[in-house]
């Protein structure tokens, strides 16, 4: 996905995050089980995520060039 183990956990809800228990990931049968990502599910939500970014930036800049 291109970004790190760690960078994934820390966007966890459990975290403060966007990720979201049994949608995005799954905890495995113990407590040292490693976390199982829904790959497909997180690339949605990071493709949404950085349309929303984007049209963010985009409606920001033609605000400004409309003050000018």
């Amino acid at each position: 996905m291109g970004c790190s183990d760690q960078y994934l956990k820390k966007n966890r809800d459990t975290h403060g995050g966007f990720l979201e228990e049994e949608v995005h990931y799954r905890f495995g049968g113990s407590v040292n089980s490693p976390i199982y990502w829904n790959v497909e599910e997180i690339m949605k939500v990071f493709h949404d995520r950085g349309k929303t970014i984007r049209l963010g930036r985009e409606m920001v800049k033609q605000v400004l060039q409309g003050e000018e």
